[in-house]
């Protein structure tokens, strides 16, 4: 917990988080408070406690949540006059909300009456930052690394061992004697599951946006996280980063064949322009070995969430996706 003077915070671009103490640190870290290191080298993040008694029993709440966090507190134990503003100006309700103010002082974001489900993600998305940096987060601190220095790096996994394998062979001959990096997600892993729960979230995040909000989210952004999202059960697929911009990405099948069709010719292009020319073969492959494979969502307990899927459009082709119901059970115990 680092405490903050609010005077300190002037001509910076700040996130405020306000709330009561009725929060717990798993509402704290899952939905409002981002973990990429690219918000918070953009942002600073500060959480205002609203109490308006400070007895013992609150104060030892405030010292366990505001413990090991990453963001600014403003600690106080009698009423501050700031509490008048923020009621008034600011519209505090009660409820967990989230302002986002500029260098100048000016409200770029706000939400006075967060839902259960709210995510962050509609704040960095909404507010044009680079939403892979969070995901990133959840694999290693290498990649994160690397995605700072602007490599070319190729981000791969699936289901299918067999494939996962046979790309890691063919793309490490190919990136051999280049600066072109090589990250794998280990299906089976703790930070795998992370990471596939992040990307439901930004999934189901942008879905939302796009459907209630009249400024929608860059068309490419939309695509790219749809795309990612429908990796999580496939056999293989690839994604080929350019620093903290998603170049290009595709299901193993394709993403393999590129590498097998077009070595030389990519070899050629290893540089500034690689991300583009991948992109071109990998159009070419699309076109000439008609590889279309079936676009599938699967969203746990999705009708809950409230996903708009009756105006959910395939990232391929851009057609209305249909719509099923699926149960499973696999005998497992609840996490």
């Amino acid at each position: 917990m680092n405490q903050v003077n609010v005077d300190e915070l002037k001509g910076k671009k700040v996130v405020w988080f306000i709330s009561s103490l009725d929060i717990s640190d798993e509402y704290i870290y899952k939905v409002i408070i981002p973990i990429g290191e690219t918000i918070i080298e953009q942002y600073q993040i500060v959480w205002i406690p609203i109490v308006y008694e400070w007895t013992n029993e609150a104060k030892e709440k405030f010292n366990q949540l505001a413990d090991n966090k990453q963001w600014h507190v403003v600690r106080y134990f009698s009423t501050i006059a700031g509490i008048r503003f923020i009621e008034v100006d600011w519209q505090y309700k009660g409820k967990p909300m989230v302002v986002v103010t500029s260098h100048r002082g000016e409200i770029e974001y706000r939400n006075n009456s967060l839902p259960r489900d709210f995510s962050i993600w509609e704040i960095i998305i909404k507010l044009g930052a680079k939403w892979f940096d969070r995901l990133a987060s959840y694999i290693n601190d290498q990649i994160l690394a690397w995605m700072k220095e602007k490599k070319h790096i190729f981000f791969y996994g699936g289901k299918d061992d067999k494939w996962v394998e046979k790309f890691k062979e063919k793309a490490e001959t190919f990136t051999k004697d280049t600066d072109i990096k090589l990250v794998s997600l280990i299906s089976s892993s703790k930070s795998a599951k992370k990471f596939w729960g992040s990307v439901e979230e930004l999934f189901v995040s942008v879905s939302k946006i796009n459907i209630s909000h009249q400024q929608q989210v860059d068309h490419h952004v939309t695509q790219q996280v749809q795309n990612l999202f429908w990796f999580k059960n496939e056999s293989g697929w690839a994604v080929l980063l350019e620093g903290f911009t998603v170049a290009t990405s595709g299901h193993g099948s394709i993403m393999l064949k590129v590498l097998e069709d077009f070595n030389e010719k990519l070899k050629e292009q290893v540089g500034p322009n690689f991300g583009s020319a991948f992109k071109e073969c990998q159009k070419l492959v699309v076109g000439k070995e008609k590889l279309h494979p079936c676009y599938r969502f699967d969203i746990e307990d999705g009708t809950e969430k409230d996903i708009p899927n009756h105006t959910m459009r395939c990232p391929d082709c851009s057609r209305l996706m249909k719509t099923y119901l699926s149960l499973r059970c696999c005998h497992e115990e609840e996490d």
